[in-house]
């Protein structure tokens, strides 16, 4: 046996489809075949009578993971036999076959496995059930097989070798057979280079890959999304939910009751896409049922601000949904006067707001500044059909997750969905910019997300400039609380902040942040807020959201630009005010909102907890929870985290790494190619650094 033969043999693995074997004469005096494995397909036309045997139809698995298994003969005949043996049975096979049969040209084996290490020249014979002649194959087996026929390049491909070869075998048949086979070649021929033609062209043309992780019943969801835009078709932009509140939707309030104990009811705006005329549900939330979108399907969410709405070939006339949660702040107003005002295309900006205030003594979101009749230039006055406002009462608020679930009812097909905090200030031109740098990451599921920096220091007031270079990377999270009551948690304070480290595109972060958080409109339907975790903080938000997004399938980045800066909360109030004004009136909600919130994303096993609506509010299918918290090192069980991830993170390794996986569509990072620890990460990161 060969050097090759004797390590192949020893990493042989186990079978998928088909079987396939190797075989070398040479001196031993032994035969050996390598078992079935994963090669991809192959076609070999005739039969060829020498030392190197390949039998075709088969796919072979990486042998790197089977090095343990010293030999599986899984599917194949194991025979052992003397050097005259193999003579007579080649002797018969010539004789069976009628005619000569040589080799033109060598197979060629390279090895790239650590234990593949031996380089080798082969001739080789094989069979294949084409015509009804009969050939013999190895060890003197009758197969069906041709007698005569040119044969075309032959490629077995695996992770431990390659294998190519050019046969020609010569023979006396008729030439009507000939001119058969010679037809069937060219047919197959043909067949083929179209397979691969619309193998590369499907990325190009931004259809599905062939791929379980995506929408299986992708006509149902494409005629569903059809249905639902004719559903506002005649509707002008911007479409404003106002127009919609005959049909608004009656929901349970997640903790308020009346006197009576009753739940206390809200009218609410339906989701997009999500109804007819007659209020009848006709396409699913979350979109695409918790699996990754297509091309096509999130090719068709997102208006232009065309006076019909329809696409025209402008990145500059796609939408902006401005989704913006309010409790009790005055800088409300301020804050959807500086969106309009800094933008260079204003017309394409829509603002949503849940203002939850006492009507006594906060101001409207939904009231400009100054008089319209003396100041008309105001956003307020100016783009007010822009504008739509949910106001309610401040003893309703339980927090941001409710109120930006009702954002997420408000979001009406804009290209691009903006989620920002009640105090944040603009700069000149940054929907431009950020519509920019996310077009930059070549990923329909990106989500770009960092903390903001205050305003003062680092923006010019009188050109709208900024003059920070650095921004937040997100990596650092810990554990916060006692025992097993500790939750993963991450705060602006602990996150490092620098100038870029990757320049001309966002960087990859593990985490995300509500205070801004910039992506296509889809993002908003697939991961809508879940309105069942009342009186749940910032920070608990933060991480239920960055999980089930991540199940979803979208990535998160940190902007390589800050296109705007936060204030403090409700600034120059006298008091301070917070939800958590509200925590004595909803008594017990919080700690039934927490765990239904650790249950959901795998960091708790209840087994008596709220599970109302998780099919829509729940984690996604294309990644497991298990994924995120093993490539970021977090350790669920132990309630620890590891310190050294922002190492890794800061640097670019991270975004270097895994963007190797994004797939061709652009439909997010492939983490099923993604088969690291974070230890394992971190060693990646050392060693290419040192």
């Amino acid at each position: 046996m060969s050097d090759l033969g004797a390590k192949l043999r020893r990493t042989a693995a186990s079978a998928s489809t088909g079987s396939f074997y190797l075989s070398d004469s040479g001196d031993d005096s032994s035969d050996d075949d390598l078992g079935s494995g994963s090669v991809g397909s192959a076609l070999l036309l005739g039969g060829c009578d020498d030392d190197f045997s390949v039998a075709s139809g088969a796919s072979y698995n990486s042998f790197a993971s089977a090095r343990s298994a010293s030999s599986l003969p899984i599917g194949a005949d194991w025979r052992r036999g003397s050097d005259r043996r193999r003579r007579r049975n080649r002797s018969q096979q010539r004789e069976r076959m009628g005619s000569g049969c040589s080799v033109d040209g060598m197979v060629q084996v390279s090895a790239s496995s650590d234990d593949l290490v031996s380089l080798g020249s082969y001739r080789v014979e094989a069979s294949s059930s084409i015509s009804g002649r009969r050939s013999s194959m190895g060890h003197g087996k009758s197969k069906r097989g041709i007698n005569g026929s040119r044969l075309s390049l032959v490629s077995l491909r695996s992770a431990g070798f390659d294998i190519r070869s050019s046969l020609v075998c010569h023979s006396s048949s008729a030439p009507g057979v000939l001119l058969i086979v010679a037809i069937f070649g060219m047919v197959f021929g043909i067949i083929f280079i179209l397979t691969m033609i619309i193998g590369v062209a499907n990325p190009l043309m931004g259809t599905k890959e062939k791929d379980e992780l995506y929408v299986i019943d992708d006509k149902r969801v494409v005629y569903a999304v059809k249905k639902s835009l004719q559903s506002h078709k005649g509707r002008h932009w911007p479409i404003s939910v106002r127009e919609e509140e005959t049909n608004f939707e009656v929901i349970s309030h997640p903790a308020a009751v009346d006197r009576a104990g009753n739940s206390v009811h809200l009218a609410v705006p339906r989701f997009f896409l999500s109804s007819g005329e007659s209020g009848d549900r006709i396409l699913r939330i979350p979109l695409g049922d918790g699996r990754l979108l297509t091309p096509q399907i999130a090719g068709m969410i997102g208006t232009h601000s065309t006076e019909d709405g329809r696409r025209k070939d402008d990145i500059n006339t796609r939408t902006i949904f401005v989704s913006i949660a309010s409790f009790r702040d005055w800088r409300c107003r301020v804050t959807v006067e500086s969106a309009f005002g800094r933008a260079k295309y204003p017309d394409r900006i829509r603002v949503g707001v849940v203002d939850q205030i006492d009507s006594d003594s906060d101001p409207s979101c939904d009231v400009a500044i100054r008089p319209c009749e003396s100041y008309p230039s105001q956003a307020l006055c100016k783009f007010h059909d822009h504008i739509d406002v949910y106001e309610m009462e401040s003893s309703l608020a339980v927090g941001p997750t409710f109120a930006r679930h009702l954002l997420s009812r408000m979001y009406r097909g804009e290209f691009y969905y903006l989620q920002i905090d009640a105090h944040t200030t603009f700069t000149q031109d940054w929907d431009v910019d950020i519509v920019a740098q996310f077009e930059q990451t070549k990923n329909d599921m990106a989500v770009l997300s960092t903390y903001l920096f205050g305003v003062e220091g680092n923006m010019q007031a009188s050109t709208g400039l900024s003059i920070q270079q650095s921004r937040y990377l997100i990596c650092n999270a810990y554990f916060k609380g006692f025992g097993r009551e500790r939750r993963l948690h991450h705060d602006i304070s602990d996150q490092p902040e620098g100038t870029a480290r990757i320049r001309g595109s966002p960087q990859l972060h593990p985490y995300w942040s509500s205070e801004f958080s910039f992506s296509r409109g889809h993002f908003v339907l697939t991961v809508p807020y879940d309105p069942h975790i009342p009186m749940v903080e910032k920070h608990d938000e933060e991480i239920s959201m960055a999980i089930r997004a991540f199940t979803h399938g979208f990535d998160f980045y940190a902007p390589e630009r800050n296109i705007c800066f936060r204030h403090a909360y409700a600034e120059g109030a006298p008091v301070p005010k917070s939800f958590l004004d509200n925590l004595s009136t909803y008594r017990g909600k919080q700690a039934i909102a927490i765990s239904r919130l650790m249950n959901i994303i795998g960091m708790s096993t209840d087994t008596d907890w709220d599970d109302s609506e998780e099919n829509m509010y729940g984690l996604g299918k294309v990644r497991s929870v298990a994924q995120f918290y093993t490539c970021f090192g977090v350790h669920v069980g132990e309630r620890i985290t590891e310190r050294k991830l922002c190492d890794l993170v800061s640097t670019g390794a991270m975004h270097k790494h895994f963007l190797r996986h994004l797939r061709n569509d652009g439909m997010g990072i492939d983490y099923r190619e993604i088969h690291f620890r974070f230890h394992e990460l971190l060693r990646v990161h050392e060693l290419e650094n040192r």
